[in-house]
C-alpha cells in the first residue's frame, strides 16, 4: 500500500441491522472466545492439582522415608502409615484412571 493511503476500516453495523452472515460472525466469534475462556479456567485447575497432587506425593514419600530411617527420632504410629498408603494408592489410580479416560475415550459413532 502507498504511504500515503489510509487504509479505511469498515463502520460498525447497528445491532437491529446486522445481516445474517454478520451475524453469523458474531456469533460463531462469541462461541469461540467462550471456549478459549473456559480452555483457560481448565488449564489453570489442571496447573493447581498437578502441583497439589505432587506436593501430596512427595510429602507422603518424605514421611514414609522419615519413618523407615527413624530420622531425628521420628515415629508415627503403623495405622497410620497403613491409611497413608492406602490414600496414595488411591490417588494414583484416580489419576491413573483420569489419563486413561482422556487418551482412550470411545470416539463418538
Amino acid at each position: 500500500m502507498p504511504s500515503g493511503v489510509k487504509q479505511q476500516r469498515p463502520k460498525p453495523v447497528p445491532e437491529g441491522k446486522q445481516t445474517p452472515p454478520q451475524l453469523e460472525f458474531v456469533e460463531k466469534a462469541e462461541e469461540i472466545a467462550d471456549r478459549e475462556q473456559v480452555r483457560g479456567h481448565r488449564d489453570l485447575a489442571l496447573g493447581f492439582l498437578l502441583t497439589a497432587y505432587g506436593l501430596l506425593l512427595v510429602s507422603t514419600l518424605v514421611i514414609i522415608f522419615f519413618q523407615g530411617f527413624k530420622f531425628h527420632g521420628f515415629q508415627v504410629e503403623s495405622s497410620f502409615l497403613n491409611w497413608l498408603g492406602g490414600a496414595t494408592i488411591a490417588q494414583i489410580a484416580i489419576i491413573a484412571g483420569a489419563v486413561y479416560r482422556s487418551l482412550f475415550k470411545a470416539s463418538p459413532k
